[in-house]
Parts: structure tokens; C-alpha cells; sequence
């Protein structure tokens, strides 16, 4: 980010209100049936395209602590293969050996490196795991190529957890490159800070992962009984009461806290697969 995109005479400063791009209607008919709905393929465009942001900036601040040009360390990352995580570990223990003047945006450069590594995992899932034909607010997803665990290898994931995973990321890709324009000496924390008057120096200069992206939801498969439904979702629900299921946009049903296999009120729709059971919705 240059100077200019913090100054007040950019989008992000305290005088002027963000105005984001025309908003845009796609164009192309689909010609085939892949995946969840277009409003989750929007948003895993964009979680795709702010990961490999903050992936750019990493880059860069490895090259920083580093004390080479970018284009040696580019040219040194091609000659021995290394990968972003093993620039993110070097990063890091180069950044807890600062002292000093840039200590504090040292040690907020760590915090918000942290809050990106916990987002890898779910990176990975999108990336690599398989996506169910599904319409509505949830999306599953599947481990159809290296299961390592039949409980573990199923997952879904709503619209809004999507969308709260590309505002973490594009809130850490902040937090690093003002970090950056920092220990770089190209601005002083003072200085930004004046231009972000009512914005706390924690906000601005380090983030974490929301916790709105961490809700408890996975999918179990017909044949799991309640109680190992109970111990994969992490209940503790002593009574014999009920829990809630639902699938995509299909109805949700009543089920039985019992010991026998899971059984809906009203004949499941085979077409539906498997029952997709969201912890919150846990009757305690």
C-alpha cells in the first residue's frame, strides 16, 4: 500500500466515506452444475483473492527481514523452493528479536501473522475439499480425495462464515501493511494514526480472526448415532430432549435425543444426503 492510500485525500481516510466498485450482474449463462450457490462462488472469489493479498505482503515483509531487495529474495524463494510457510516462520522469529523504536509494530506484525495462520486450515478446505450442488445459505464441503477421518472429512459452511472470513483476511492484510509501511521507516505509527483519528492503534495495527467465523458446524453422516453425534459436535446435552437438523434450504426436523440412529419426523429426501447439524441449534 502506498502512502497515498492513507492520506486523507484517499478512500480510507477518516473525511471520506468508502465507495466500493458498481456493483456487477453476471453475464454468463451457466452452461453446467458445479459447487454451491453464485452468491458462495462470489465469496469464495474473494476470500481467494484477499488470502493471496495478504500472501503478497508476507512476501514482502520477508524480504525486509531479510535486508535484501525484493527481487534477490524472489530469486532466492524460486532457487530453494521455499514455500510461504516457511517464509511466514523465518518472519516470525526475525520479528521477535526486535527491540526498540519498532518493537510494539513488531510484536502487532506477530499477532496479526498469527491470526492469518488460523485461517489457513479453513483456506485449505476451500481450496482442496470437495463442494456439494447446493442452493440456500449453507454449502458443503467434502475430503473425497485424502480422508484422514470419515467424522472429520465432512464440513459445511454458511454464506456469512464465508463472508466473515474475508473480512478477517482483508483486516490482517491491513494490519501487515501498515506494520509494514512502519518497520520499513516510510511512515511513523504518529503519522497514521493522525490520519485515523477514533481509530485505536489495535484496530488498526493488529487483527484477529473473527469471532463470528468460529461457529461449531459440521456434517454427519445418516447412519451416526445421537450419541456419537454428541461427542463429534462437542455436546454435553444430558437431557432427552431434541436437536434441530437442517440441509441447505430443506426443512428442519425434530430428532430424538435417543441411543438409536438418527431418525427424522418426516421421511429425509434421499436427494439431500447427509444431515447437516449446526451446534448452535442444539436444544440444551
Amino acid at each position: 500500500m502506498d502512502w497515498g492510500m492513507i492520506t486523507k485525500e484517499s478512500t480510507l481516510s477518516k473525511d471520506q466515506a468508502f465507495e466500493p466498485r458498481p456493483a456487477f450482474t453476471i453475464d454468463w449463462a451457466r452452461q453446467y452444475d458445479c459447487g454451491p450457490s453464485d452468491p458462495h462462488l462470489h465469496a469464495i472469489g474473494q476470500f481467494i483473492a484477499n488470502y493471496s493479498s495478504v500472501e503478497w505482503k508476507l512476501a514482502e515483509l520477508f524480504a525486509l527481514t531479510m535486508s535484501k531487495p525484493t527481487a534477490e529474495v524472489q530469486r532466492i524463494c524460486v532457487e530453494t523452493n521455499m514455500s510461504i510457510a516457511g517464509m511466514v516462520r523465518y518472519t516470525k522469529s526475525k520479528l521477535t528479536e526486535i527491540t526498540g523504536t519498532h518493537e510494539e509494530t513488531a510484536k502487532d506484525l506477530v499477532f496479526s501473522i498469527d491470526a492469518f495462520e488460523k485461517i489457513s486450515p479453513t483456506r485449505h478446505k476451500i481450496v482442496h475439499w470437495q463442494w456439494g450442488l447446493n442452493e440456500g445459505e449453507h454449502a458443503t464441503l467434502s475430503d473425497l480425495i485424502k480422508p484422514r477421518a470419515p467424522e472429520k472429512a465432512n464440513t459445511a459452511m454458511t454464506l456469512e462464515d464465508l463472508r466473515n472470513h474475508c473480512f478477517s483476511l482483508i483486516k490482517i492484510f491491513q494490519a501487515i501493511t501498515l506494520g509494514l509501511e512502519v518497520l520499513s521507516g516510510r511512515v511513523t505509527r504518529q503519522q497514521i494514526l493522525e490520519v485515523r483519528v477514533g481509530t485505536s492503534p489495535e484496530k488498526l495495527f493488529r487483527s484477529s480472526v473473527s469471532s463470528k467465523t468460529a461457529r461449531p458446524t459440521s456434517i454427519i453422516p445418516r447412519d451416526t448415532t445421537i450419541s456419537s453425534a454428541r461427542t463429534l459436535l462437542g455436546l454435553k446435552c444430558s437431557r432427552d430432549d431434541c436437536i434441530f437438523i437442517s440441509c441447505g434450504q430443506a426443512a428442519s426436523f425434530r430428532v430424538p435425543m435417543t441411543q438409536h440412529k438418527a431418525r427424522s419426523v418426516e421421511p429425509w429426501p434421499a436427494e439431500h444426503g447427509n444431515f447437516c447439524w449446526p451446534a448452535e441449534q442444539v436444544v440444551q
